[in-house]
This record gives structure tokens, C-alpha cells and sequence, in this order.
């Protein structure tokens, strides 16, 4: 705290770096270690500083980032996390504060369609798969209790809704414990398993032959197969030896062995098909990142190269390239397929750029050494992915061709991961980089930003005999004014680079940033939707508490260019077009999970704001205790209006969002309606669950619904 709690330290951090430690503080349940990074961050708050919170296990951290701070969570279920992390409390609060609207309900973008289970059983499964009983347990029980006796059961007309207790939830529940290994979790979910080998129940032997010891696995391929009339297919068989390839147990070895061991209805091909689409699901098992992590995961490789099981040669090499196992790597590209004459393979133009894009020096110097050139257009591909130690490398060898086109290098270094002071010297001291400080605006560190002003100063006096010329500086100023601070800064998330250009502006005597009009809604044209509250929040500071933004009155003015003038507090008129905007996606709330819209605790930080402005305001015209309260009233009615309002004019979402409920939850639609019209949802919310059960539980695997496109806010 003594050294992180000043402001200093903050100044030689990249966006990136003050990020990380933000999320630091958050995960340690230190309220004051989070406050003081909220203090001193400078940067947006997006969807991985929630999910470190939670991940912590502080309801009080949660609750000061979501609530107070208005934390986007769009892009993550915190639900699910909080639930395989085995942090019930927060789990609860969070359930709490989504069944009242107050938090986004965000969706995993980094789990394929396909791995999805059902919505309405997801966070069920996400315990499982932490191997937490206890959350497990609370789950069915807070669903038995839903499903007392408000509602009248459909009866045959409509069939049971998907649910923890629901025969078909158990391969999903099952595949979950077994991808984490949880045995104890799985012994009480087998007993309800059903002895028919359906899709899912297939998808969960592969998580058992994965991360079960064989016994289990035994015990569960014996509970499917045995008596039901059904071969094991082909596919099924080699999904089975793969996944026990990647095993996590101690027993892989002998998994494998025993999954190739049984019969199947057709031979393992010698060679792989690209046309034979289970093979190229079965490269999941062997990429996972968990496979990738395991220390001797060329040995698993090689052992299903011995036993003559058809190996993904190329997709192999490129996940090597990607995770920076150098040994596995070599193997891979010195390796002949399954008893087959041929060369050793070669270093390919598209393993040079993979392994340029991704950064692993090892892995850029092993291929260096097999033969593979490299050039200019692979240092740009590292750059383009904020990879400075892949560019520092790729500069010291003999580059063919050469860079030619600094620009993009240096831009998107400083863009992705805010280049670091000795990166960036070292390419304008020895090759001439030309220095952009829009493009450091971005993701540098303020340290950065002041070293490459005081430079560009210093060259330009350098230039003029020692004396830096006036148009130097004005058109520098200019440039932070224009775009830099809220451009680059305040809506890339670099709050700590719009305070910098800022405060640049106010030393020299100059207008403050210049803004769009809030008729413009400028906060909606951030660079990501999870920087879209930040921006907000910035602008709203600079407009009630600092000095100001400059906006365009006109477009032309009596010289015929553009006019400016600067404006302080939001006009009456400002607020009531910032409310309304912001009142039209918080009501209703979203209809599909991980759908940007600004969330209900963000609309109450707005709505707090406005009442704060409406008091300050007739103070300063001064109004007395009684005078004060009565204006703040006014604007509370105003407000009330405008999200009423914003309800009415959308009838039609609204009513998706209740059918949407009711295919996912049927009981929450019991909060949205008044009690005594409960028993009348009865036969509507059983017609639904008829027709939403066979898509999330029926005989074969599920198909995920195509998710919902990300728009950004602004279109």
C-alpha cells in the first residue's frame, strides 16, 4: 500500500500492466488495495477485472466493481465462474443481483459454441466441473424450492423442463466432474445416468477417458454399452484413446491401451482423412491448452504415433509453435506418418508467420536454425499482436526482406501492449521509427507518453539551430486536443493518457479536449463495448467536475472553418438526452446472454449523478434546504419518465425478453408478474419448456442455438 498507493508508480505502467495489477487488488479481498487501485489505474474497467474478484471471493470487492463502479461483465458468465470456482457467497449475490437487473448477464466467448451445455443447467455444471458438492447441492435445492407449488405442471401436454434433477442434465452434470477429475462429484451423479449411449452421454465417457482414473471409466462405458444393442463406433473409439492419451491421471498409458483394445464396428483408418470429421474434432483433445500444459505431452504423442493412431501433423506443429514447446515441436516436424516413407517436413510460410504472431523466441530460434527465413513481414505480424520480445529478436537477426514500412511496426506495438520506453528507443535510436503519440495514446504508460513529447520537442529544436519553433508545439497541442485525449485515451480505455493529454493542455493555456455533443452520444464510440461506461464516466468528469470538454457549435464558422466553444455542467436539456440514450438499452434488459447493453447497476451511477447535478445546481443559485430537495425531486420524476418511457417503446423486446425467461428459467418469470397471475402462466410457461427441451436434452448431442451476434453499441 505505502508504495502503490501514490500516484507515481502508476506513471511507468503500460494499460496492460496497471490492468493487471487492478485485477490483483481485486482478487485479494483487500478493500484498500482495491480502492487504491481504482484510484490510480487509469484504464477501463472490463470484463477480466470482475472475473478476478470473483475468482477472490470477496462479495465486497464484487459488489464495489459491479454496483458501484459500474464493471462491464458482458464478455464472461460470472455466475458460472464464481460456481466452478466454489465461491458460493458470491454465486448467491451475484444470482441475487441478476433476478434484479442489476448486472449484465455475460456469456463465455472463449468456450466453443459446441462445448456449451444448456443454459438453463450451465452454472450446475460449472460446479461440477470445479468439483464443488456443496454449490452442486445448493443449486438443486434453491431449484426445488422454485419449483414449489406456484406453478401447475404441464403434464404430458408440454414434458419437463431441463433441470438439475432431469435424467437428460446427468451426461452434462457427469461430463463436467469427470473433465476436472472430481470422482466424488461423479459417484453421486452415475446412480441417475441413463444406460443409453446418446450424444451426450458419449461427449462425457471422452471427459472420463480424459480425467477419470479407468476404473471409472470402465464402470460407466460398461453402464452404456452393455445390454443397449449398440456398437461402439469407430468415432467414438478413437475419441476415446485420444482423450486418455491427454489423460491427466497417472493410468493414461493404460486407458489408451484398453480404449483401442475394444471392438468397434469399423478399423482405425492408417492414415488420417481430412474428409473423416471425427478426426477433426479429436484435435481438440490433443490441443487443448490443459493437453498442451502437461510436461511430457510429446511423450502422449509419440505413444499414439506407436500405436499407429492417425495424428493431425500440421495442427500438431502449429500448437507446439503456439504454446513454445520447442522439444515437441522438433518431433513434430522430423515425424513420418504412420509407417510411411517421406521427408521430414519442412518449415512452412504459414508456421513462420504463426510463430511470428504468437512470440515465442524458443520457438522462433528453433525454426531459424531448421532453415525458416525470415522478414520484414514477420516482424509487422509481431507487432500487430503486441509482441515486443518476438520483435527484439526478429530485429537482431538478418532479416530478408528487410522492414520496410516502419509505421504499422511501432503503431502496434504501441497499441496492443503499450510498448515499454526501451522498446521504443531502440527503434527510433537505430532505425528511425518516427515517434506517434496518438498511437502510444492508446496502451503506453504516461512515462511514455512525456518521454516522446520532450523528444519530439528536442528534435525540433535540434532542427531550428537549438530554438524549438512555436508551430511545433500549437500543432502538438492541437493534435492532443482533437483526438488524442478522447479519441485514443478516454474511449481506448487509457483513462491515464486522456488525464495526461488533459492536464498537457491546461499547462500550456489551452482549450480542453474536444468531445462530440451529447446529442452525439460520443461515449458510444468506443473502441470496445466494455469501454463504453468508462468513456461515459470520463466525459461526465470532465463536464461536472473538471474543466470542461470543447465541442464544435458549428461546422462553419465566419472564416468559414469550424467553430468551438467550451462548455462546463451538463445543461437540463444534456442530461435528458444522456438519460434517455442510456435509459434505451438498460429497459428492458437484454434478450440473449453476453448482448452489450448498459446494465441496471450502470443506469443507477447515471441516475445518482443527474441528482447530484440537480442539487449542486440550485445551490449555486441559491436555493435554500426545502428548494434543493424539491429540484432533486423534479429530476427524480424526470428520470422515473424517461426509463418508463424507454420500457413502453420497446414492446416488442420486452416481450422476447419474458419468452426468452421463460425457454431458460420459467420460474423467474414469477418476479416479473404480480403473484395472483402466477397460476395462469401455468399452461403458457409448459408449452415453452416443451418446445425448449428437446433442444437442450434430447437423445443426441446438443445443438447450440447460433449465438448472437456482438454489435457494438454505437451501431
Amino acid at each position: 500500500m505505502a508504495h502503490w498507493g501514490r500516484p507515481e508508480p502508476w506513471r511507468a505502467l503500460s494499460l496492460q500492466q496497471r490492468r493487471r495489477l487492478l485485477c490483483l487488488a481485486a482478487n485479494s479481498g483487500c478493500a484498500d488495495s482495491l480502492e487504491a487501485a481504482l484510484a490510480h489505474c487509469g484504464c477501463s474497467l472490463t470484463t477480466e477485472v470482475a472475473v478476478a474478484a470473483v475468482l477472490g471471493g470477496s462479495v465486497a470487492a464484487v459488489e464495489t466493481l459491479l454496483i458501484r463502479e459500474g464493471c462491464d461483465c458482458s464478455r464472461k458468465a460470472l455466475e458460472e465462474v464464481a460456481a466452478e470456482a466454489g465461491q458460493l457467497e458470491v454465486l448467491q449475490w451475484l444470482r441475487q443481483a441478476r433476478q434484479e437487473q442489476l448486472v449484465q448477464a455475460g456469456v463465455d466467448r472463449l468456450r466453443p459454441a459446441h462445448e456449451q451445455p444448456p443454459a438453463a443447467i450451465a452454472v450446475a455444471v460449472a460446479a461440477c466441473r470445479g468439483g464443488h458438492a456443496h454449490v452442486l447441492a445448493w443449486l438443486g435445492a434453491a431449484e426445488k424450492q422454485q419449483q414449489q407449488p406456484q406453478l401447475p405442471q404441464p403434464g404430458a401436454l408440454a414434458g419437463e423442463p431441463l433441470t438439475i434433477a432431469h435424467p437428460k442434465a446427468v451426461p452434462f452434470l457427469a461430463g463436467a466432474a469427470a473433465e476436472g477429475g472430481h470422482v466424488e462429484v461423479l459417484d453421486q451423479l452415475l446412480p441417475r445416468l441413463e444406460p443409453i449411449p446418446s450424444g451426450a452421454a458419449c461427449s462425457m465417457l471422452c471427459k472420463m477417458a480424459q480425467g477419470c482414473p479407468r476404473e471409472v471409466l470402465q464402470r460407466a462405458y460398461l453402464h452404456l454399452f452393455r445390454g443397449s444393442g449398440v456398437e461402439l463406433g469407430t468415432s467414438l473409439k478413437h475419441s476415446l484413446a485420444v482423450a486418455a492419451a491427454v489423460s491427466s491421471t497417472t493410468d493414461w498409458e493404460a486407458k489408451l491401451d484398453w480404449a483401442l483394445l475394444q471392438e468397434a464396428n469399423d478399423r482405425l483408418p492408417v492414415r488420417p482423412d481430412p474428409t473423416n470429421s471425427f478426426l477433426k474434432g479429436d484435435v481438440d483433445w490433443l490441443i487443448d491448452p490443459p493437453a498442451c500444459a502437461l510436461p511430457d505431452w510429446l511423450q502422449r504423442l509419440q505413444a499414439l504415433h506407436a500405436r499407429r493412431v492417425p495424428l493431425p501433423l500440421p495442427r500438431l506443429r502449429a500448437r507446439a509453435a503456439m504454446v513454445g514447446n520447442v522439444a515437441a515441436l522438433r518431433w513434430l516436424l522430423e515425424a513420418q506418418q504412420g509407417g510411411y516413407e517421406g521427408d521430414a517436413a519442412g518449415v512452412s510460410e504459414d508456421l513462420l508467420s504463426l510463430a511470428a504472431e504468437i512470440g515465442h523466441v524458443p520457438v522462433l530460434a528453433e525454426l531459424s536454425e531448421r532453415g525458416g527465413v525470415f522478414g520484414g513481414p514477420h516482424v509487422v505480424q509481431a507487432a500487430e499482436q503486441g509482441k515486443a520480445d518476438a520483435v527484439r529478436w526478429l530485429l537482431a537477426q538478418p532479416l530478408q526482406p528487410p522492414v520496410t514500412n516502419w509505421p504499422p511496426v511501432s503503431a502496434n506495438l504501441a497499441q496492443q501492449s503499450g510498448a515499454d520506453l526501451a522498446l521504443l528507443r531502440q527503434l527510433h535510436e537505430q532505425h528511425g521509427v518516427v515517434i506517434e503519440v496518438d498511437a502510444m495514446a492508446h496502451g503506453c504508460s504516461v512515462e511514455v507518453l512525456d518521454w516522446a513529447v520532450a523528444l519530439l520537442r528536442e528534435e525540433s529544436a535540434a532542427r531550428r539551430g537549438g530554438q524549438e519553433p512555436a508551430h511545433f508545439m500549437r500543432g502538438l497541442l492541437q493534435d492532443l486536443q482533437c483526438r488524442i485525449a478522447w479519441k485514443h485515451g478516454a474511449l481506448g480505455g487509457n483513462l491515464a493518457a486522456a488525464d495526461w493529454a488533459t492536464q498537457l493542455l491546461m499547462d500550456h493555456g489551452y482549450a480542453p479536449p474536444l468531445v462530440p455533443t451529447a446529442a452525439d452520444r460520443p461515449y458510444r464510440h468506443a473502441s470496445f463495448w466494455e469501454n463504453t461506461f468508462a468513456a461515459l464516466r470520463w466525459w461526465l468528469r470532465q463536464r461536472q467536475e473538471g474543466r470542461g470538454v470543447t465541442r464544435v457549435v458549428n461546422q462553419e464558422g465566419e472564416d468559414g472553418g469550424a467553430r468551438f466553444e467550451c462548455v462546463g455542467a451538463l445543461t437540463d436539456t444534456e442530461w435528458r438526452t444522456v438519460l434517455d440514450d442510456v435509459a434505451s438499452s438498460v429497459f428492458p434488459p437484454p434478450i440473449h446472454p453476453g448482448e452489450w447493453k448498459f446494465s441496471r447497476a450502470q443506469w443507477n451511477w447515471l441516475v445518482g449523478k443527474r441528482l447530484d447535478a440537480a442539487a449542486a445546481d440550485a445551490m449555486a443559485k441559491g436555493a435554500g434546504p426545502e428548494q434543493v430537495q424539491a429540484a432533486v425531486a423534479v429530476a427524480r420524476t424526470e428520470v422515473e419518465e424517461l426509463a418508463s418511457t424507454a420500457t413502453r417503446r420497446n414492446p416488442f423486446q420486452f416481450q422476447a425478453h419474458v419468452v426468452h425467461v421463460a425457454q431458460q428459467n420459467p420460474q423467474e418469470l414469477l418476479e416479473l408478474v404480480p403473484a395472483e397471475f402466477a397460476g395462469a402462466l401455468g399452461n403458457f410457461l409448459g408449452v415453452i419448456a416443451h418446445a425448449a427441451v428437446p433442444a437442450q436434452a434430447g437423445a443426441v448431442v446438443p445443438q447450440q442455438p447460433e449465438q448472437h451476434q456482438e454489435q457494438h453499441p454505437g451501431q
